[in-house]
């Protein structure tokens, strides 16, 4: 099972004063930290962007009355604060419970930035959400907001909705996730519960001239877990997991070709004929291979991935395994990305027998794959970022939630040691890289109904 994160109480830091990290081991060098913003009141889904002129930009979400408002502020690169933007000025909804609005805010390669929200209100008569969106391309100045879906009719029991959104259908919304692709085209993976169909997830995307697309269903689910949109060179990539505990559990993948503008079939990634979630990463290895990594927490599935063709918009390899399961090991979580040809996996497992939690780096996976640890715990670990470095090594860091964030690389003389920082026991929410090797990161630090958002930077050592 999977442990509770219990995060425990720290001081507040002034509001915006940059410190330095120097005089303490850190894995970062020239590290630094702010306070961006201090909120009297509940802070959720912060996040952290690296933007095309060297400058920062955080995200987060200010809870309000069972809505948030979605803030952003961008840090220069010399620490100087910009302006906090409100990017909705009508409330937005909470949705399954906050989990549901992690991914609202997505960015591509050349730094233009996409944020989604959901708001509720009348509609010809009838209560329904609308899902908004908004653009910048430097964190600063944002479009105006425009609708991504006009309406979705709410007609679920109030009470009901408030206690269990998931098994009541006419609810809303269930989850909004956002992405951008490198040629500047937007989309939506959006998930709702609707009678007589259930959980079912749905994604939409512009075309090259900005025009929507209609909803395209991916697949329902009995109850959800996991799930992705992605943004690539061109074009998108959505995988989500179908998991009900008295049938088989699979895998659901779809790809938007921009060519024809239109989403392929939904294509099966894997399905395992026993109880266990399973948990998906897609990752782009040329303008032609994707692949798609999977993790099943148990019974018969192990860590493994599938190739995808572009061209073909078929599957271009069976499943290949990385790692077989491990009796009474649960595989939690799972991520990868592309450093200098090779493709390089991380992921987490927690042992039933002792109670420690370890991460795992695979290499070498499409042939012998050679399995490393590089931590192992007795509390929770949750994945945190897997990148290259200048030099094409493996970048990779986690969170231990009792003793904080740690960075590093994947052999001996390398393996993570942690980032000294002020967030609420070092715990980092959220973490990207440049291409020169600078990590930013963010952090919540809570004390006395005061939360704080963290952001810390620094090259990697």
């Amino acid at each position: 099972m999977k442990k509770s994160l219990i995060i425990t109480a720290a001081l507040i830091g002034v509001f915006s004063a940059s410190i330095s990290a120097s005089a303490l081991e850190s894995p970062l060098s020239s590290q630094s930290e702010i306070t961006v913003k201090a909120f009297a009141g509940n802070i959720k889904n912060p996040s952290v962007f690296a933007l095309a002129n060297g400058s920062s930009l955080v995200s987060w979400q200010e809870e309000l009355d069972g809505g948030y408002f979605l803030k952003t502020r961008t840090i220069s690169p010399t620490n100087k604060l910009g302006a906090i933007q409100s990017i909705n000025s009508e409330k937005a909804i909470s949705i399954g419970e906050g989990s549901g609005t992690k991914q609202t805010v997505a960015i591509n390669k050349a730094g233009k930035l996409f944020a989604v929200w959901v708001t509720q209100g009348l509609r010809y008569g009838v209560q329904s959400q609308k899902i908004w969106g908004r653009t910048s391309i430097d964190g600063t100045n944002w479009s105006t907001p425009f609708v991504v879906l006009p309406g979705l009719t709410v007609s679920g029991d109030d009470q009901d909705c408030e206690m269990d959104a998931m098994d009541q259908p006419g609810c809303g919304y269930l989850r909004l996730q956002a992405a951008i692709d490198d040629k500047n085209r937007l989309a939506v993976l959006v998930a709702d519960n609707r009678e007589g169909i259930g959980n079912r997830y749905r994604m939409k995307a512009t075309n090259f001239l900005g025009h929507w697309s209609n909803l395209k269903t991916l697949t329902s689910t009995p109850s959800m877990r996991s799930s992705e949109i992605v943004g690539l060179t061109s074009g998108f990539a959505v995988s989500a997991t179908r998991y009900d505990s008295a049938a088989s559990n699979m895998v659901k993948a779809s790809y938007y070709d921009p060519k024809t503008e239109t989403w392929t079939y939904t294509l099966t990634g894997t399905s395992i004929p026993a109880n266990t979630v399973i948990k998906s990463k897609w990752v782009q290895r040329s303008l032609k291979k994707l692949s798609l990594v999977m993790a099943s927490s148990n019974e018969q599935g192990g860590i493994s991935l599938r190739n995808f063709d572009t061209e073909s918009k078929t599957w271009s390899s069976e499943l290949i395994q990385i790692k077989e399961r491990e009796a009474n090991t649960v595989f939690q979580d799972v991520t990868a990305a592309k450093v200098g040809s090779e493709l390089v996996v991380m992921f987490s497992s927690y042992n039933q027998n002792d109670g420690s939690s370890q991460v795992r780096v695979a290499k070498n996976v499409e042939g012998t794959p050679t399995i490393t640890v590089i931590g192992t715990a007795f509390d929770q670990m949750d994945l945190l970022y897997i990148g290259s470095s200048l030099s094409n090594t493996a970048v990779v860091a986690f969170n231990v939630s009792m003793n904080g964030a740690k960075l590093g690389g994947t052999t001996a003389e390398t393996l993570p040691i942690t980032i000294p920082n002020a967030a609420s026991n070092g715990y980092l929410n959220a973490m990207t890289k440049s291409k020169t090797d600078l990590v930013q990161a963010v952090g919540l630090k809570f004390s006395e109904g005061v939360t704080s958002v963290i952001f810390i930077k620094g090259f990697v050592n």
